[in-house]
C-alpha cells in the first residue's frame, strides 16, 4: 500500500531480509527507460 507522499508501507511482517521487484507487463516499457517525444527535458 502506498501513503499520500507514494511511500509503500508493508505491516505484518516478520523481521528478515526481502527485496522487492517490479516487472513491466508484456508489452508497456518503463517511462524512464524509454525516449519521450513530447520536447521535454
Amino acid at each position: 500500500t502506498t501513503d499520500a507522499n507514494g511511500a509503500y508501507s508493508f505491516g505484518n511482517l516478520r523481521p528478515g531480509s526481502y527485496q522487492i521487484t517490479q516487472t513491466q507487463p508484456a508489452g508497456y516499457l518503463d517511462g524512464q527507460e524509454t525516449v519521450g517525444s513530447a520536447g521535454g527535458t
